[in-house]
This record gives structure tokens, sequence and C-alpha cells, in this order.
């Protein structure tokens, strides 16, 4: 295959760094949607003028997974797309305590509860809230974890975060979930 000129390379390599994951699944990037479908538009152009992925700094290789009979386990997948509205989907309030306490937010990330909540009612008697705060080091901590009774779920869990902001939130709450740990993690150095 004939090498494609280094100004065509530089163009895809620019056009495919523009885009920015919203994170990682097992080592391979994950994309929003409206930017997982550009990604696919810009491996096209690239067959199209016969540049091959590695050319550009992507795997170009993806080796499907069989089974023991044969058949076809995974299908093979160089990175991944997620849709943002269900996968940050939350819900939080804002906790006002006495003035010399440090403010905090309870932090709910249960979708199913999350999208019944418009109708007064949801499929449990409680659902799990993360108190959310920063320690003494300055970074974001999961506090406290505790279940918010349905009732006080509907009516006073009406806010919600903008999209940066809740990343920031569900890696808060994920770290906490992975590791048990309440230390915090700094958030300004894990995303710069």
């Amino acid at each position: 295959m004939a090498k494609a000129p280094s100004s065509l390379l530089a163009f895809f390599k620019n056009e495919y760094n523009k885009i920015d994951e919203v994170g990682e699944i097992d080592s391979k990037k994950v994309y929003s949607s409206e930017d997982y479908v550009e990604l696919v538009k810009l491996d096209d152009q690239i067959a199209k003028n016969n540049i091959e992925k590695n050319q550009v700094g992507l795997n170009g290789v993806v080796v499907p997974e069989f089974g023991q009979d044969g058949m076809l386990l995974r299908t093979p997948r160089d990175r991944y797309q997620v849709n943002e509205e269900i996968a940050f989907a939350h819900r939080f309030r804002q906790n006002k305590g006495e003035a010399k306490e440090k403010p905090t937010i309870t932090f709910v990330d249960d979708y199913r509860a999350i999208q019944e909540q418009s109708s007064g009612l949801i499929y449990t008697t409680g659902v799990v809230g993360y108190t959310i705060g920063r320690t003494e080091d300055g970074n974001y901590a999961v506090l406290k974890v505790e279940t918010i009774p349905d009732n006080v779920f509907v009516n006073e869990f009406q806010h919600q975060l903008n999209k940066d902001d809740a990343k920031l939130m569900f890696e808060v709450v994920s770290h906490y979930k992975h590791t048990g740990a309440d230390s915090g993690i700094d958030l300004d150095s894990l995303f710069a």
C-alpha cells in the first residue's frame, strides 16, 4: 500500500486528537455518541485515502475472541461509545449545616429511581446517597453513605450538576466504590 503524504497524515492525526474521550473501560477509550460518530466518519475517510489506522496512531489490529466451539465470543472493539445522559444521570441535594461545617452535597446515581422520580413514586423505599465534600487536604471524597427514604428523594433531590462537574462526582463515587477509601482524590490533577 502506498504511503500517504505526511500532510494528509498530519491532518488526520490532528482531527483524531481534537476528539476527547469521556473515560476508559478495560483500557479502551469511551466517547460520547456524537464524538463516536465523528470517529467512525474519520475511520471511513482514512480508509478511502488508503491510510492504515496505525499510521495515524490508532490500534489497527483488533483480535476477536472465540470460544472452544469456534463461536465468536465478543465483537472486537477498539473504542466504545456511551450515552452521557444515561451514564451520568444523577440528582443531588445541597446540605446546609452549621456555619462552621464545610458544605457538602448528597449525590444519588440510581438511574431507575431518577427516571421514576417525576411520577412521585419510585421502585424502592430508599436509594443510596453519597455525601460528598472536601477533606482536610482539599480533595473531594465520599464522607458518608446513607439510605435516602423514597419520599425524601422524590421531594428534595431536584438538582443536577453541569456535565463536567457530574463527571467529577461520578469519579469520586467510583473511587469510593472500588477502594472503600474516604481519604479523597485530587480531581484537579486527575483531570489535568
